[in-house]
């Protein structure tokens, strides 16, 4: 079934900061909203959304911590259910050795600071890609932001045209199919 893009979080840290903001600002009647990434103990995934920058828009502060320590600890979970990761098998749709490294590139080590022992992220990868662990906490993020009804997804993605069977030699379909797919399911 076909699924329309809910929300997308733009990493406005680094060196495109104003770029991010502008890209974004064009774009928030469709959910796409700047974050900025915040470590440290304690702080909940949506730390705040604050207005407080020159262009006026909505930027959501991440406590990223929290994200790193649930993301981890969902990786232990064994058996498919709530909070279960599901990957695909296919190495060809991203999912390969370089993700997965990517994914658990980080740690939780203690360190001293200002006389206190606190609890930091610690990158381990000799390469130092945390990419795949900084978008699983983004899309967690976002996915905390929307709150999604399941059960009321789950009944209109059912009310809807059986799903696309999709083959090797048919992966694509026509800009026109793709229209009618997002006019069709309104699910947010």
């Amino acid at each position: 079934a076909g699924l329309i893009v809910a929300c997308t979080f733009v990493d406005s840290g680094g060196h495109y900061t104003d770029e991010v903001y502008k890209y974004c600002g064009q774009r928030l009647q469709s959910r796409v909203f700047p974050i900025k990434g915040e470590g440290g103990s304690g702080l909940e995934l949506i730390r705040k959304v604050s207005k407080n920058n020159k262009y006026k828009i909505p930027l959501i502060l991440l406590g990223v911590d929290s994200g790193k320590t649930t993301i981890m600890q969902r990786l232990h979970i064994a058996e498919p259910g709530p909070h279960y990761f599901h990957f695909p098998i296919e190495e060809a749709r991203g999912y390969d050795q370089i993700y997965f490294k990517g994914l658990v590139s980080e740690r939780q080590v203690f360190r001293k600071k200002n006389g206190q022992t606190v609890m930091v992220w610690e990158n381990v990868a000799k390469d130092k890609r945390n990419e795949p662990l900084d978008l699983r906490v983004y899309g967690l993020a976002a996915l905390r932001l929307l709150k999604p009804d399941y059960e009321a997804l789950e009944k209109r993605l059912r009310e809807t045209d059986p799903p696309v069977k999709h083959t090797a030699a048919a992966k694509q379909i026509s800009g026109q199919q793709a229209k009618q797919l997002v006019k069709r399911s309104k699910l947010w």
